[in-house]
C-alpha cells in the first residue's frame, strides 16, 4: 500500500495540467490502481475505449509509469475479453520493453519482479497461440533467467511459481517439437519446484506431474502414465490431501489411461474410487458428470449390464431432475453403441421409443445397428429397421446421405437374399452401388467387391444375360486390382464363364475356360483344386453342347485330379460322368 500512496503523490501534479489528455492518462492511472487494488469494477469499458483512442504525442507527454501501465492496461482487457492476439503481443511487448529499458518509477518495476515475469509468461502464450512454438520457448526461457536471481529466497514464493508455471509450459512445448527428454525434465524440475509451496487446492503444484502423465499418455506409453498417476495419488497422502477435488480427478485421469491401456477393469475401479472421494467432499454432480459417463461407458464395453443399468439410473435421474432429457438419451445412445451386439438390443429400442430426443444422424444410426444386429437372426425385422432408417434419410437429406444408403441398402440385400426373395436383394444390391458411387471417398476395391456380389445374385437367379453385362465392368475393374495373375481376376473370368455356358455362348464358353486353365496353370500349378474346377466346367460346356465324347475326357480328367488332391471327387463331377453314361 505504501508504495501506492508513493506513486499516487507524484502523479497528482498533473492533475493539474493544462494538457487534458494528461490529465485523462493520469485519471486513468487512478483506475488502474483501483484495479490492481482488487476493484476490477473501476476499470469499464469506457475506459478502454478512453485508452485505444490516446493519440501518441499525449502519450509522450506522461511519465513512464503512465505509458507503461496505458500499454499493460490494454494488454490485460484484451487477455480478459478474447482481444485481438497481435494487438495484445504489441502492448505486452511495448511494457516490456519499458521494463528491461529503465526501472518504472514510481511503480518499482524491474526485471526481477514478479509483474515482468508474468508478462513474459503471457508473451510466451501469445506465441504459442499464434502457433510460433520456437518463439514461445524462447520467450519461457527468458522468464526463466529473469527470475533465476530470487527464485530460492523463502520470501519468493510467487517467484517460485512462476518459474513452476514456466518450466511445465516450456516441458509441453519440447513435447511439441518431439525433445522427450528434454519434456520429462521439465516436468519433473516444475514438480520438485512447485512442491516446496504446496497446499492443498494449489494446481500449480501437480500441475508439472499431470502434465508429465498426459505427455506418456500421449506418447502411448501407457506404463509410464500410470506411474505417474500413481506417483501423484502418493503425493496426495503424503500431504494428508486425499480427500481433495484434485484427487478425485488425479483417480479419474487414471481410469482414463486404464482405458486406453485396455485394463478396463482397473479403469473402472479407478472411475469408482474418483466417484467415492468426490462424494466425500460434497462435489457437485457437474463435477462428477464426466467421471460417471466415463465409468458407463467402461461397463459397456466389458458387456457389464448390471453396472449399466446402475449407472443409466444415476444418470437419467440427474438429467431428468434439470430437464436434460435430451442429453440423457444422446449419453445413452453413445453408451449404448460401446456394447456387445447381443447385449445392446434391449437400450436400442429404449431409444426407439424415445426417439423425439435426439437428432435425425442418431437415429438412423440406431435403426441401421439394429438391422445389422438382426440380419442373421431375423432377416424381416433387418428389413424392417432398413426400411424405417431409409424413410427418415429420404425425408430428411434426400439424396445427400451416400453413405448411410449404401450401407442401409446393402444390409437389406443381404437379408432379402436370406429369405430367397432374389429379385429383391438384386434390387437394392444396385441400389447400394448406385449410392456408394456417390460416396466421395468411393474405393475402387470396394465397388470390385459389390459388382462381383451381384453376379453371384445374377447367377443364383440364373439372370445369366446381366451376369455377362456386369462382368465386363468388373474384369477390367479387378484386372486393374489385382493384375490377370491373381485368384480375384480367376473367379471373375470363371463367374463369365459360367454365365456364358447358361447363356448357351458354349463356344465362347469354352475360350473362357481355355485362358482360365492358362491362368491357373500360371499361378497354381496344374496340382491345384481350382485347376480341376475349371477343367470340371469346360466337360460341363461340352456337355451342354452336345460334344459328349470331348465332355467325357475333361471330366474324367477333373475326376482323377480332384481324388488325387482332396482324396474325394466333386458330386457335381460324377453326376455329369454318370448323365453320360460313365459309371465307376
Amino acid at each position: 500500500m505504501i508504495r501506492w500512496l508513493q506513486y499516487l503523490s507524484m502523479i497528482l501534479p498533473f492533475l493539474w495540467s493544462p494538457n487534458l489528455y494528461a490529465q485523462k492518462a493520469v485519471d486513468k492511472e487512478i483506475s488502474l490502481i483501483y484495479h490492481k487494488l482488487g476493484d476490477k469494477n473501476q476499470f469499464a469499458e469506457s475506459d478502454f475505449n478512453f485508452l485505444q483512442n490516446l493519440k501518441e504525442t499525449d502519450l509522450l507527454q506522461s511519465p513512464d509509469s503512465v505509458i507503461y501501465q496505458y500499454h499493460y492496461l490494454i494488454g490485460s482487457w484484451l487477455e480478459e475479453n478474447d482481444g485481438n492476439l497481435q494487438e495484445r503481443i504489441y502492448h505486452v511487448e511495448k511494457a516490456l520493453n519499458l521494463i528491461e529499458t529503465r526501472q518504472i518509477f514510481p511503480l518499482g518495476i524491474g526485471i526481477f519482479d514478479i509483474e515482468y515475469l508474468w508478462l513474459c509468461n503471457a508473451m510466451a502464450n501469445y506465441y504459442e497461440e499464434l502457433g510460433d512454438i520456437d518463439k514461445a520457448i524462447l520467450q519461457y526461457e527468458r522468464t526463466l533467467v529473469r527470475g533465476e536471481k530470487f527464485l530460492y529466497k523463502e520470501s519468493n514464493a510467487n517467484l517460485r511459481g512462476v518459474k513452476s508455471n514456466c518450466i511445465s509450459s516450456l516441458g509441453v512445448l519440447y513435447a511439441k517439437k518431439g525433445y522427450k527428454r528434454e519434456a520429462i525434465n521439465c516436468f519433473e524440475k516444475a514438480f520438485e519446484i512447485s512442491n516446496i509451496d504446496y497446499t492443498p487446492g494449489a494446481t500449480d503444484t501437480y500441475f508439472s506431474l499431470w502434465s508429465l502423465c498426459n505427455y506418456y499418455k500421449s506418447e502411448k506409453d501407457y506404463e509410464k502414465s500410470i506411474f505417474c498417476w500413481k506417483r501423484l495419488i502418493r503425493f496426495f497422502e503424503e500431504h494428508n490431501a486425499i480427500y481433495t477435488k484434485e484427487c478425485a480427478s488425479t483417480y479419474y485421469f487414471l481410469g482414463n489411461t486404464y482405458g486406453d491401456a485396455k485394463d478396463l477393469d482397473l479403469s473402472i475401479e479407478s472411475y469408482k474410487q474418483a466417484i467415492c472421494i468426490y462424494q466425500q467432499v460434497n462435489a457437485s454432480f457437474e463435477d462428477m458428470e464426466s467421471t460417471y459417463g466415463n465409468l458407463w461407458c467402461a461397463y459397456a464395453k466389458t458387456g457389464n449390464t448390471d453396472g449399466f443399468n446402475s449407472i443409466k439410473s444415476v444418470l437419467k435421474q440427474y438429467y431428468f431432475s434439470q430437464n436434460k432429457i435430451e442429453n440423457f438419451y444422446r449419453s445413452l445412445w453413445a453408451a449404448t453403441t460401446l456394447l456387445p451386439c447381443e447385449k445392446a438390443e434391449p437400450f436400442m429400442n429404449e431409444l426407439l421409443d424415445n426417439f423425439s430426443n435426439l437428432d435425425i444422424s442418431k437415429q438412423v444410426n440406431i435403426l441401421t445397428r439394429l438391422a445389422d444386429e438382426s440380419l442373421d437372426k431375423e432377416p424381416s425385422s433387418s428389413i424392417m429397421y432398413c426400411n424405417k432408417s431409409i424413410e427418415l434419410i429420404n425425408h430428411e437429406y434426400k439424396d445427400d446421405a451416400p453413405a448411410w444408403l449404401y450401407m442401409l441398402y446393402q444390409i437389406r440385400s443381404l437379408a432379402y437374399q436370406k429369405q430367397n426373395d432374389l429379385d429383391s436383394s438384386i434390387d437394392d444390391a444396385l441400389c447400394a452401388l448406385e449410392h456408394f458411387c456417390k460416396c466421395n471417398d468411393a474405393s475402387n476395391i470396394t465397388k470390385q467387391q459389390l459388382l462381383f456380389r451381384i453376379t453371384n445374385l445374377y447367377l443364383d437367379n440364373k439372370n445369366y444375360a446381366n451376369l455377362i453385362e456386369t462382368e465386363k465392368e468388373l474384369l477390367p475393374l479387378t484386372k486393374d486390382l489385382y493384375g490377370e495373375k491373381s485368384h480375384e481376376y480367376v473367379s471373375n473370368l470363371t463367374m463369365t464363364g459360367i454365365g456364358l455356358m447358361y447363356n448357351g455362348k458354349y463356344n465362347r464358353a469354352i475360350n473362357t475356360f481355355n485362358k482360365l486353365s492358362v491362368l491357373i496353370l500360371q499361378i497354381d500349378g496344374e496340382k491345384s483344386i481350382n485347376f480341376a474346377s475349371n477343367l470340371h466346367n469346360i466337360g460341363r460346356a461340352y456337355m451342354l453342347k452336345g460334344e459328349n465324347k470331348s465332355a467325357i475326357t475333361y471330366l474324367k480328367e477333373a475326376q482323377s485330379l480332384q481324388l488325387d488332391i482332396e482324396g474325394v471327387i466333386n458330386e457335381k463331377t460324377n453326376q455329369y460322368l454318370n448323365e453320360l453314361g460313365i459309371y465307376e
